[in-house]
């Protein structure tokens, strides 16, 4: 839970800077999904109700059972909505007043319908057919089962062709905050940073060292040691030219501490992200989870306890709801705890809501938490 004075804190910064985020500017790549969220049905009482699997581990034990012998389980369509790592982030940052530009798989030639929803300071630069996700939502978490071929066509030579190398260079130099999110599921995106690092970033302008470049690798369970080794080392070559800041959750950081070649013993969430920080000379790394969000600079390490949701409404876009928060904390100059803060609370009002909070909204959905911290 969040200490009162650390929010009250924070709540007064946003007062005080808000008005700043109108002459800020994001730019997020390279990904987007059409999510199709979906609840399991454990069982059913009628055509009307329904009992839905409430956690992932109910939901697994379910599946044992069936191993052997097979099994069938309805699935309710609760919502279609955008999705990707880079459209529900840069969302999130126009919906709190930051002018953001979405590079990703949106549709072709036209954008696809969930994509015309986005806020009036968020422009979409299309670079193909958006993936698709089905994505089962619990109380603890969520599975999410996905169709990345279109993904695959995202290279190097795509984005030269759209938006190509003047429009890439422009937004560049323009943003504050640059995105590149999904490494996962994006093969070809070590190319792509290798472009950056060759042919975009040396033409980014004389503030490039002030930019923050905002690294979400998401779920690497699929990708190789070698391939996260090879990685951090871009990322490193990336931080001598700008400010890096890599975020992840603690499984990812998990897997980046073992690939960097260590033991995993279950080490204190500040240790793995100190010690990522440190061998790859990176200028921040964030780890948050449902529980508690790090944060490590060379300055020190800051931690930041989240407003926990009981039952929450959506999980799915929460971590991209925090790193919006994160790196809008960035844009304003917020103290690191401020920064870390700011995401957890814009996470906490789209778990709560399925929404993503204008600024308004979130000052008064904190000042609506202050006094249950007393």
């Amino acid at each position: 839970m969040y200490r009162h004075d650390q929010l009250a804190a924070l709540l007064k910064e946003l007062r005080t800077h808000r008005y700043r985020l109108s002459e800020k500017f994001a730019c997020i790549g390279f990904d987007g999904y059409v999510d199709r969220i979906v609840n399991a049905v454990k069982y059913r009482q009628n055509v009307k109700k329904y009992q839905r699997f409430d956690t992932i581990a109910e939901y697994v034990g379910h599946l044992q059972a069936c191993a052997g012998k097979s099994g069938d389980i309805e699935i309710v369509p609760v919502a279609e909505q955008l999705g990707g790592n880079a459209p529900i982030m840069a969302q999130a940052m126009a919906k709190l007043g930051v002018n953001s530009t979405c590079i990703g798989t949106l549709g072709d030639p036209e954008l696809h319908p969930v994509f015309s929803c986005l806020p009036e300071r968020c422009k979409p630069m299309s670079i193909g057919e958006p993936a698709q996700t089905l994505a089962l939502e619990f109380n603890d978490g969520k599975i999410m089962m996905g169709e990345i071929a279109p993904l695959h066509r995202v290279t190097w030579e795509s984005v030269l062709q759209r938006p190509g190398l003047a429009e890439l260079t422009k937004q560049y130099r323009l943003s504050d905050v640059i995105g590149i999110v999904n490494w996962s599921s994006l093969f070809a995106l070590d190319g792509i940073l290798q472009g950056l690092i060759q042919e975009v970033l040396p033409c980014a302008g004389e503030r490039v060292a002030d930019k923050f470049i905002f690294v979400d690798i998401a779920d690497p369970s699929a990708r190789s040691r070698g391939e996260i080794q090879k990685l951090m080392e871009t990322l490193r070559e990336i931080n001598t030219m700008a400010k890096v800041v890599l975020g992840l959750n603690r499984k990812e950081a998990e897997l980046v501490y073992g690939a960097m070649g260590h033991l995993y013993e279950n080490q204190a969430q500040a240790v793995l992200a100190d010690t990522i920080r440190k061998e790859s000379s990176l200028y921040n790394v964030v780890i948050h989870t449902s529980s508690g969000v790090t944060g490590v600079t060379e300055a020190g390490i800051w931690e930041a306890d989240v407003f926990h949701e009981p039952q929450p409404y959506r999980t799915t876009g929460g971590g991209d709801h925090f790193n919006a928060g994160l790196c809008t904390g960035f844009m304003l100059d917020l103290p690191m705890a401020a920064c870390l803060q700011l995401g957890n609370l814009t996470a906490a009002w789209f778990v709560r809501t399925g929404q993503s909070p204008s600024m308004d909204e979130l000052i008064a959905f904190g000042e609506r938490l202050l006094p249950q911290l007393i």
